[in-house]
């Protein structure tokens, strides 16, 4: 053994004194240095809960518990010769150079129980199965941290989409309505009953005018208009005959007018106008519907050829 060590040594401490001892490394490598690192390692390590590895901690926890036991009764039996050590450095202090008592020294050393190597394998497992669970926390950790930046990256999108929004509100609100329209029949989008079809009129302002052909109750088409709020003159440009239907009119679903005839005994091109209420500015739905006929019509046409309205 290196004596020399002990012999220039001034006050040591029992530290100094194993370490001085140690001639292979034997200490420094000594398995209970290592389970007792191995445990302050672990009781400083905090991981977050998590679902995934919560189990394989308590699992931990619990054996660590039970080493604990063992390591306990094995520390009580080092610090006898431990306090053998210090009595012996204190020796040491009033008489350097003994050879004697540092014989005695490396003897008590050298009677240190070692720990059972079967111990040392469960600290070992112990600690890869932990340093494979940080991993595992590392892993989720990394996963997590991706969720919240795609998170960053929607709310960035959301905030970007909210602020186009309000754009859109503001420029929406800077919007004059009209107060106006014409709408030609051609363009009516048919509801029930069959498709619209020309018919050509000379005698009409407008030579082309439109109807529902075959015709039956309850033909309706329809339109969509922008418009302000507020009260219209509705004006529709129509030829009556003794085949023509009774029509009514529904702007977004509420009936405004149910009391125009189509039908005459003979043929006439006329404007029919009625008032018309536009509760709210924005996009209204017009739907016309043939309900009925004059007694005395053979049919239920309705032909015409634009509805127009202004604001009054």
């Amino acid at each position: 053994m290196k004596i020399s060590k002990l012999k220039t040594m001034t006050n040591p401490n029992p530290v100094d004194v194993l370490l001085a001892l140690d001639i292979d490394g034997g200490i420094s490598q000594n398995p209970t240095l290592r389970l007792v690192t191995v445990a302050s390692i672990l009781s400083m390590i905090q991981l977050p809960e998590n679902p995934v590895t919560q189990s394989a901690i308590e699992e931990l926890e619990n054996n660590l518990s039970s080493l604990g036991v063992a390591l306990n009764d094995y520390i009580v039996l080092n610090n006898t010769n431990i306090q053998a050590i210090e009595t012996l450095i204190q020796s040491l202090e009033s008489n350097n150079g003994n050879d004697e008592r540092l014989d005695a020294l490396e003897a008590t050393v050298n009677n240190l129980p070692i720990i059972p190597s079967g111990l040392v394998s469960q600290v070992d497992s112990l600690q890869s199965n932990y340093n494979g669970q940080a991993n595992t926390m590392a892993t989720l950790q990394t996963g997590l941290l991706d969720q919240q930046n795609f998170a960053n990256f929607l709310n960035s999108q959301i905030v970007a989409l909210t602020n186009r929004v309000n754009t859109i509100d503001i420029a929406i609100a800077n919007i004059k309505l009209p107060t106006t329209f014409q709408h030609f029949h051609d363009t009516s989008k048919v509801v029930t009953g069959a498709s619209l079809s020309r018919v050509q009129l000379a005698a009409s302002i407008y030579v082309s005018q439109y109807q529902q052909s075959p015709a039956s109750l309850n033909d309706s088409f329809s339109f969509s208009q922008l418009l302000v709020a507020g009260t219209y003159d509705l004006r529709m440009n129509v030829t009556k005959a003794n085949n023509k239907g009774d029509l009514e009119l529904r702007i977004n679903g509420l009936l405004a007018f149910d009391d125009v005839s189509g039908y005459n005994s003979t043929v006439l091109h006329e404007d029919i106008i009625r008032t018309i209420t536009i509760p709210s500015d924005g996009l209204h739905e017009f739907v016309f519907k043939v309900k009925g006929k004059n007694a005395s019509s053979s049919n239920y046409f309705w032909l015409m050829s634009k509805v127009s309205a202004h604001k009054v």
